[in-house]
């Protein structure tokens, strides 16, 4: 049996997005991009380990191991705000599937900016002429601002250390934005290390498309 996608080369793979056997080149090629893959499908999975590699050599041949440094050390000071916004991203992202790594960007460039007006003593909310962007970005600054205001966390969590976080996240999504094809791949990448999130605590209502 040929692949229904190309018409062409044997059908050897059940893909369960598609519902039908088809080759392993257009499952290699289209898995991600034009197929919208569910999370637990191993070929999937396999793919997204090896992008991963992939993209983590690429980042340290152009930006350096400092980049991972810098993060691992704001990582050492408070990985609870490191989780709080991978969740965030990871629960929008199961709320809605269609979002993409563009919006991610947009999303933590406005809360960046927002950070970077309060840290010099303006309070001014950075707001976006795309309604999806505005949406992720207040659920992502939401949960930051949850912890960020914490009796317990308020020493730890000053507005410049959210905003050295927020910005390292912004340029991860820029790199992936950037270098993968696949415009959902930085989201995918988050919620394969978060598959045990519930399905969702945001409602769809939350970020309309």
């Amino acid at each position: 049996m040929k692949c229904f996608l190309c018409g062409e080369r044997k059908a050897k793979r059940y893909c369960p997005a598609k519902q039908r056997d088809i080759c392993p080149v257009c499952c290699g090629e289209k898995r991600g991009i034009e197929i919208n893959c569910p999370e637990d499908c191993k070929y999937f999975v396999k793919g997204q380990e090896y992008q991963q590699k992939k993209v983590t050599t690429q980042r340290v041949k152009k930006d350096g191991a400092v980049t991972y440094h810098k993060r691992a050390e704001l990582y050492r000071k408070n990985p609870h705000l490191f989780a709080k916004i991978e969740f965030a991203i990871v629960d929008a992202y199961n709320g809605n599937s269609r979002l993409l790594n563009k919006d991610v960007v947009g999303a933590l460039d406005l809360i960046y900016k927002t950070f970077q007006s309060e840290s010099k003593g303006l309070i001014y909310k950075h707001r976006s002429e795309d309604s999806v962007v505005n949406d992720l970005a207040d659920i992502i600054e939401r949960e930051i601002n949850e912890l960020k205001n914490h009796e317990d966390m308020r020493m730890a969590i000053t507005t410049n250390f959210a905003k050295d976080v927020v910005e390292d996240f912004l340029n991860e999504a820029k790199f992936y934005e950037k270098e993968d094809e696949a415009r959902n791949s930085y989201l995918t990448h988050l919620a394969r290390f978060h598959k045990d999130r519930p399905s969702s605590k945001v409602t769809k209502s939350e970020i309309i498309l």
